[in-house]
């Protein structure tokens, strides 16, 4: 099988499961990384996905086009889902592990069960990504490397982790939990914990660089306000983590996933001779471009233009 296979559930691809390409490609040597390219969402009931394998090279898990890559919006398009009874995904093998651009959704059952597993002694990374756990139910347990990545803890008095130390790095992390959300022995970059619960954001003793907390518990913003700071007053329930462009977190390089922006592009016809037309209004974050030649018997009436309006018409 190819070293970038993709994985699709219709066929059409080179495996239809993310359990399959592991199963088949987990010990594969193509002289680089063995890829697994996802191209659609995964409900997995209750089946673990066990990372095993020797490739030498290490493996990875992405998305299979950034259409369908998380985009800081929970939309269940790549990744997978998971409700097993012990683990979602459990990284079993020393060979290091890349999971790129995915969703992965757990809904386990106990404060024991776990949404990730660190059972052996690789390197596991977690890049552009999300992790939400639904139930009361630990984040992790082990070692993780989060970049850029969105974790979510939904339930009230679900456990964040076994205290095992892991890094975190440009990450959005919400929870509700009555627990620390990050632990003693974490260190953190560039990233913002909002834990609406009675546990502190940031443990006590945690290394931190450039972060922010809805407490006091931050190197830099505390005390932040989520209407200021997040796409949405409610991030979990909406399932919306993005960050307001131009926010004290987005001026601050704290966090990922900002959110842009765009306008409207519209063209004109050109305009006949002794052809008028009236006052048009332009509304917020509209670009007029008008590269119409207007001629001497022609008559344009008084625009009225709002902030943000940019309107390019070059005549002859």
């Amino acid at each position: 099988m190819p070293q970038n296979a993709i994985i699709r559930a219709d066929g059409t691809g080179d495996y239809t499961t993310i359990i399959a390409w592991i199963a088949a490609e987990g010990g594969s040597n193509y002289g680089a990384v063995t890829v697994g390219r996802v191209d659609g969402f995964f409900d997995q009931g209750g089946s673990s996905l066990f990372l095993s394998g020797s490739a030498p090279n290490g493996l990875k898990l992405e998305a299979f086009s950034s259409s369908i890559a998380f985009d800081g919006t929970q939309r269940n398009l790549c990744g997978l889902k998971c409700s097993s009874s012990t683990r979602a995904v459990d990284f079993v093998t020393s060979t290091d592990i890349t999971i790129d651009g995915l969703e992965i959704i757990y809904d386990g059952t106990s404060g024991t069960d776990r949404c990730l597993e660190d059972s052996s002694s690789g390197t596991y990374t977690l890049i552009n990504s999300l992790v939400v756990v639904e139930s009361e139910s630990r984040i992790y347990i082990g070692n993780f490397v989060f970049t850029n990545t969105v974790i979510v803890s939904e339930a009230l008095s679900s456990g964040p982790s076994n205290g095992a130390p892991c890094t975190y790095s440009g990450c959005n992390v919400f929870g509700q939990n009555s627990s620390d959300m990050l632990g003693n022995s974490d260190t953190s970059t560039n990233t913002v914990v909002y834990n609406s619960g009675s546990g502190a954001d940031f443990g006590g003793s945690s290394t931190q660089t450039n972060t922010a907390s809805s407490d006091t518990t931050a190197a830099t913003l505390t005390n932040i306000v989520i209407a200021d700071n997040f796409v949405s007053a409610t991030p979990i329930a909406s399932k919306d983590y993005r960050i307001i462009s131009g926010s004290p977190l987005d001026t601050n390089g704290i966090g990922s996933f900002v959110q842009t922006s765009g306008g409207l592009v519209i063209t004109t016809s050109p305009i006949a001779s002794a052809e008028s037309f009236g006052s048009p209004t332009i509304t917020t974050g509209v670009v007029l471009i008008s590269p119409v030649a207007i001629a001497s018997a022609e008559s344009v009436g008084s625009p009225v233009i709002s902030t943000g309006v940019v309107i390019i018409a070059p005549t002859a």
